[in-house]
């Protein structure tokens, strides 16, 4: 099955079902209205589904920590977000996704805050989502950075769509962002040297 169509079908339905459930999703390129019920709107059961992937990184966990907890930075590594806002007062941030055309923006806060060694939150508004980055030391300038990312899929979807292709979807995704990061990370050495 080609990956754009399952991240397209994803998304698209993603969006049609949290905006179902009343989540703050904008939409860019049609309106999708929600069914009633005796004008009430159904509740929609999901899935949580983990994601893991581990990278080793050429630099102290210090210095991933320090760039990587720089929230409006991570469009720099993750094209798919379009922006980043960070509230630093309060721990919160305002969130854009863009994906095959699609604009989807939610809002999280930080549960844990460690420097030098872990980040977690959780989403308060729009697509669900939880996570947690955790740097773990593995020498004077190398550390293991390890990503969890959990996020809802409705049971519609997950029946639609083979939930492990999705799955290897997001995977890749993320691995790809770790990469990416890992390359900034080894710009920014270079030019310290």
């Amino acid at each position: 099955m080609n990956f754009q169509f399952i991240a397209l079908v994803f998304v698209g339905l993603s969006r049609a079902f949290a905006f179902l459930n009343g989540a703050d999703i904008f939409l860019s390129k049609r309106s999708i209205l929600p069914r009633q019920s005796h004008g009430r709107k159904q509740p929609l059961t999901c899935k949580w589904v983990d994601e893991v992937v581990s990278l080793d990184i050429p630099v102290s966990s210090e210095k991933a920590f320090g760039v990587y907890s720089n929230l409006s930075e991570h469009p720099r590594w993750s094209p798919w977000l379009c922006s980043v806002n960070y509230d630093r007062m309060n721990g919160t941030s305002t969130w854009g996704l863009k994906m095959l055309g699609f604009r989807i923006s939610w809002e999280a806060v930080n549960t844990v805050v460690e420097p030098p060694r872990e980040i977690s939150w959780k989403s308060t508004t729009g697509l669900k989502n939880r996570g947690q980055v955790v740097f773990t030391e593995k020498g004077s300038e190398r550390c293991l950075m390890t990503l969890t990312l959990s996020y809802d899929i409705p049971n519609a979807v997950a029946r639609v769509l083979k939930i492990q292709a999705v799955q290897r979807l997001v995977k890749r995704t993320l691995l790809n962002d770790l990469e990416r990061f890992r390359e900034i990370l080894k710009e920014n050495a270079e030019k310290e040297h």
